[in-house]
Formats: structure tokens, sequence, C-alpha cells
């Protein structure tokens, strides 16, 4: 989003970051940003995952492991952000990685998070089910 061609999209970023915060019972030094859509989201992800691991994991030579059904976005972050991206099987019937695709593969220090944490949408009901069970109204 661009805020000097749309004003008032950052005073809206602040407010949903905040609220965000509050529901995660985030302290005062939290912060956040948008993004437009699904592929912005997914490549702002893989960024903040890469530098996190930089940070606090030391991490060099990031790599990703992902299923051979991966949303196209994260190939083009592996691309952007000089990660080597991983790809593995998915077993049919469960739709999900099998544990031995994964195995000797999680190498401490050189691979980031699985993908598996892409939510389906809509989000709605979702995360109202969530923000229930955190005592949220």
């Amino acid at each position: 989003m661009h805020p000097e061609v749309f004003p008032g999209v950052r005073k809206v970023e602040a407010e949903v970051v905040a609220m965000v915060a509050y529901m995660f019972h985030a302290g005062p030094q939290t912060g956040g940003t948008l993004t437009s859509g699904g592929a912005e989201s997914i490549i702002m992800s893989c960024r903040a995952h890469r530098e996190w691991g930089r940070a606090v994991k030391g991490i060099t030579n990031p790599e990703m492991i992902c299923p051979i059904s991966v949303h196209q976005a994260f190939n083009k972050a592996a691309d952007y952000f000089e990660t080597k991206m991983i790809t593995v099987p998915i077993d049919l019937s469960s739709c999900t990685i099998p544990r031995r695709c994964v195995g000797s593969r999680n190498l401490p220090g050189r691979t980031g998070p699985v993908e598996s944490i892409h939510p389906p949408q809509p989000l709605g009901p979702d995360l109202a089910l969530w923000s229930q069970g955190a005592g949220r109204p």
C-alpha cells in the first residue's frame, strides 16, 4: 500500500497492528505491517523468518522445506531472499508431508520452518473461534 497516495492507510495499519498485538498479549515494543494479499504475505513472512534466523540463530545459508504443492510465492521468496528451497512429496491420503521426507533434512542452523502454517481462507470464522478460546469477545 502507498501511504503517500492513500494517507489513511498508515493509520489503519497502526490500528490493525495494535488490535492484533492486543489479541496475542504482546508487549509495547511489538511491531507489525499489513500486506495487500496472499502472495505478498507469504513473501514477507519468508523474509521475516530469514531475518530472524540470521539475527537469532546465526543462519547464513537458510533452507525451506515445502511440499510439492506449495504456493508459488514460496519459490519467489526463495529466489528473492537467497534461500534454498527443498520440495518434498505429499501424502495424498492426508495431504501432509510424510515425516520420513523431513527427518534428516531438518538440520539445526540451516532449515527454517516447514511450510504448513498457511491457513485456509477466509480467516474470519477461524479467527473468531481462536479469539473465543483466548477469552476475547
